[in-house]
């Protein structure tokens, strides 16, 4: 089984691109994880592919910004190619295609969402 999960501060806003042909939304996050070496903190960059058109719209495009906290679950797989300068490179990817593996978890940025319209919490 291919699973792969992590918790996070997303690094910047969701790049969201709708596809003309098909009408469906997908959004890509770069998700910050942090680990220690030597007390040193070390900042790891995630990318995470959201292919789930209800999630796009409904919870990551409203609520989902540069420093909001999220907890993913999805597939990992890596891309091959060679760059510019003729090296191989394999980049890894998280694919997220089931809504009930993303959560917004609390943390700062939650306080600016009004009691209105509140995107579901993890409790």
């Amino acid at each position: 089984m291919n699973i792969c999960k992590i918790s996070g501060a997303l690094g910047k806003d969701p790049e969201i691109v709708r596809f003309e042909e098909s009408g469906v939304h997908e959004a890509t996050l770069t998700v910050a994880t942090h680990r220690f070496k030597n007390r040193e903190r070390i900042t790891d960059w995630h990318t995470v592919v959201v292919k789930n058109d209800h999630l796009v719209l409904t919870t990551i495009s409203p609520f989902a910004r540069r420093g909001t906290i999220v907890l993913v679950e999805g597939e990992l797989i890596y891309e091959h190619f060679v760059n510019s300068s003729g090296s191989k490179v394999r980049l890894p990817k998280i694919i997220l295609r089931d809504e009930s593996k993303f959560k917004i978890l609390p943390g700062p940025d939650r306080a600016a969402l009004t009691t209105v319209a509140q995107a579901p919490v993890v409790p």
